[in-house]
């Protein structure tokens, strides 16, 4: 799986959740999914957002927009960003 860097345009980056989400929604729901990619994301520091259930409360460095869009697709799908979960 290729995931697009915050150089792509908003459209393009929506297409690419659709099309992971399309995929997702074809395993059967007792199966543990395992999504291995580089998102090319900044997750960073939580910040006080409402998702440390995705991501933890801790985090490194800054944030970036592909960071909060990976986190929120993590939230409504029910998955964890598990490299940052401390």
């Amino acid at each position: 799986m290729y995931a697009l860097t915050t150089q792509e345009n908003g459209e393009e980056i929506e297409s690419f959740y659709e099309e992971l989400l399309v995929t997702i929604e074809k395993v059967n729901e007792r199966d543990v999914i395992v999504i291995m990619e580089d998102f090319k994301v900044k997750i960073g520091e939580n910040l006080g957002r409402l998702y440390a259930i995705a991501t933890g409360l801790y985090g490194l460095g800054e944030r970036n927009s592909n960071g909060d869009r990976l986190e929120d697709f993590a939230v409504e799908n029910d998955l964890v960003i598990a490299n940052i979960l401390f």
